[in-house]
């Protein structure tokens, strides 16, 4: 009789450990799952020191700059400029952080002059008739972000040839948004009958009067910001896509952008969800909307045709933080597993793995989550549980499998600049998952209980593998009946069992290993064989 494991998995927690296929595992820990092997974990490195208990979030500028902050955000570099970073709290309003200015932080939202300019004739030709104009303005940041237009002027009778007093009453714009300017916008009825507001000079801010004379400030361009609705107070979740556009939402509403230009929040482009929004991510050109509820797909390129196809699935996102970008696919706790949602329609990728009340006791809610080589790699505070724990779920493999880590994460966040998974510790330091500038760990992989037909002994074992430190502190041990009955410390060569006849076998390897063959045979001929 001889048993022979040539393929490695992690565990199926939803079966018994004698139903378990071959190569899965009744445990495994610390589990490199990439090359079929059991193969241990790189451990963790400190990156990063943050304060302790104040640091409930963080974010890796371009690979370099790590920021921390007290409250959930959301962060996403800016379509125009990457040294601007436009950042969504969860307990606050939107912000621009301006990495180029040592991080100084201002507002997103823009808010328009509040009173209307007053315009009186400065000089008249003397006609009793002209054309009736109002005037407006806005204001204008150092960045060249423009707010909606003040109210109109009253309007004017302006005989041709006269010039106009305009008074700015706004003339010193609200604090800390680095307004810098003014634009005056003056009406005038094209030959198509429409009247439409064009651009006619730009001030200082402070100017508090203007005097317009038409024969040197032409009109010109169209205003541009009539739709440039502010991001409203308390939007969540912003989130880059294609061609200039970001995303983010606030209870049912979905918020779109004007391309390129993120301070302006059109209403005009709003879309609606049946049930409050939890998160978006995108993938592809594809933004997934994942609510209480359903979730959506939103497709386009300009958002004043995004298309939002709901995806008919009880599927529910329970947690904002759970949510993955997989690249093919979006990633998220759901009630009975996590789902991958993409243009194909949502999937329970993990049915095969837990039962319902096994998905529970995790509490998913609870949920952080980022990607690590294909996978899913989550931390949790399970029910009943002081500490949380984190583990993750291969993907890339055939079926889905799920190996534990003794990382003692609290939170997660894939950088996709280094293309590495950090995360932050109770004690408010930074790490590196799995990092390539560290040790191994010492991996733990169990394989599943071979129930034989009768009862057998063996009288060899050969481990076939590699150190990957030195000392490996590799071990072995072989279980007979549920009983430890033998224990090797040596690799690639063969060891010999005590003896004992048996009916349920299986073996667990410890170390820092790669082991990719382990045979149990009755002598060292047929190990061979």
């Amino acid at each position: 009789m001889k048993l022979r494991l040539n393929t490695f998995q992690g565990e199926i927690p939803r079966l018994y450990e004698s139903m378990l296929p071959e190569g899965a595992a009744q445990r495994a820990l610390d589990v490199n799952h990439e090359r079929g092997t059991i193969r241990a974990m790189r451990d963790d490195l400190a990156v990063h020191e943050a304060s302790p208990g104040s640091s409930a979030d963080f974010y890796l500028h371009k690979g370099t700059d790590w920021l921390t902050f007290g409250d959930n955000v959301d962060v996403a570099p800016g379509p125009v400029a990457d040294d601007r970073l436009y950042i969504t709290q969860e307990n606050g309003n939107p912000i621009i952080k301006d990495m180029g200015n040592g991080g100084a932080e201002y507002p997103l939202a823009i808010d328009a002059p509040l009173a209307p300019p007053i315009i009186s004739l400065n000089t008249s030709s003397g006609e009793e008739t002209g054309e009736d104009v109002v005037f407006v303005y806005t204001w204008v940041t150092i960045f060249d972000e423009e707010s909606l237009p003040s109210p109109p002027s009253s309007p004017l009778t302006v005989p041709e040839g006269s010039s106009i007093d305009i008074s700015l009453v706004d003339s010193e714009p609200p604090f800390g948004r680095r307004i810098n300017r003014f634009r005056v916008y003056r009406s005038m009825t094209t030959a198509l009958g429409a009247t439409e507001l064009f651009f006619v000079k730009e001030l200082n801010a402070g100017t508090s009067l203007y005097v317009h004379d038409p024969l040197i400030d032409h009109l010109q361009e169209l205003l541009p910001t009539a739709n440039y609705d502010p991001a409203p107070d308390g939007l969540q979740g912003i989130t880059s896509m294609n061609a200039g556009n970001m995303a983010a939402f606030k209870g049912k509403s979905l918020r779109f952008c004007e391309p390129y230009k993120p301070h302006a929040w059109p209403q005009q482009y709003e879309l609606l969800a049946s049930n409050d929004i939890v998160g978006l991510v995108t993938f592809g050109n594809m933004l997934a909307v994942l609510t209480t509820g359903e979730p959506y797909i939103v497709q386009g390129t300009d958002p004043a045709n995004m298309i939002m196809e709901k995806i008919e699935q009880n599927a529910p996102c329970l947690s904002k933080d759970g949510i993955v970008d997989l690249g093919y696919a979006a990633a998220y706790p759901s009630t009975d597993g996590v789902i991958t949602l993409s243009q194909s329609g949502a999937q329970n990728v993990t049915r095969g793995l837990f039962t319902r009340d096994e998905w529970r006791s995790f509490s998913p809610e609870t949920i952080s989550a980022g990607a690590l080589d294909g996978g899913y790699v989550f931390t949790c505070l399970p029910e009943g549980s002081f500490q949380r724990e984190t583990a993750m779920i291969s993907l890339n493999a055939q079926s889905p499998s799920y190996i534990r880590t003794s990382a003692a994460a609290e939170k997660m966040r894939f950088d996709i600049y280094t293309g590495n998974l950090h995360y932050i510790d109770a004690a408010g330091m930074i790490r590196e998952l799995a990092s390539t500038d560290a040790g191994f760990l010492s991996v733990e992989w169990q394989s599943a209980q071979f129930h034989l037909p009768t009862v057998t002994s063996f009288g060899v074992i050969v481990v076939e593998g590699d150190e990957l430190d030195d000392p490996s502190g590799f071990l072995a041990r072989v279980y007979r009946d549920g009983q430890l009955h033998t224990t090797i410390t040596t690799l690639n060569e063969p060891a010999r069992l005590a003896p004992g006849l048996g009916r349920r076998w299986s073996v667990k390897i410890e170390g820092k290993v790669e082991v990719s063959r382990v045979t149990l045979a009755g002598d060292v001929a047929e190990v061979w064989s």
